[in-house]
């Protein structure tokens, strides 16, 4: 499992509601965007790769929804404060998760993390 599906299952996790599913409800166009924001700041995945690990969407709706989060014209999402919020929880989520660097450390990781939830079952 990739770094990229990693995060888009933790922010899909985080959010309780499938926001790959297209529509335009505010509540999923939000985590959209702020997933594609932690996507394109976490990994060197392409805008491509993003679109299609968030929905099977094409990079120029990313490169969009990624505009809207860091420029501060044309009604930028980061004046929102529901966006906000939605986006500073993926990042905490988020910011344990990327310390992983390499495929064997995330294995590791995992691991450990199963003997853990067995021990104390």
């Amino acid at each position: 499992m990739d770094n990229l599906k990693i995060i888009v299952d933790a922010c899909l996790r985080v959010h309780g509601a499938d926001f790959t599913v297209n529509n335009r409800k505010r509540e999923n166009v939000y985590a959209r965007a702020a997933c594609f924001n932690v996507c394109k700041k976490n990994t060197k995945a392409t805008l491509q790769a993003i679109g299609k690990a968030c929905g099977n969407l094409d990079h120029s709706t990313v490169l969009y929804s990624y505009n809207k989060t860091i420029k501060e014209k044309d009604g930028s999402f980061l004046l929102i404060p529901d966006f906000r919020f939605i986006l500073h929880q993926f990042e905490t989520i988020v910011n344990g998760l990327v310390d992983l660097k390499s495929e064997p450390e995330i294995e590791d990781y995992y691991k450990d993390l199963i003997i853990k939830i067995e021990s104390l079952e």
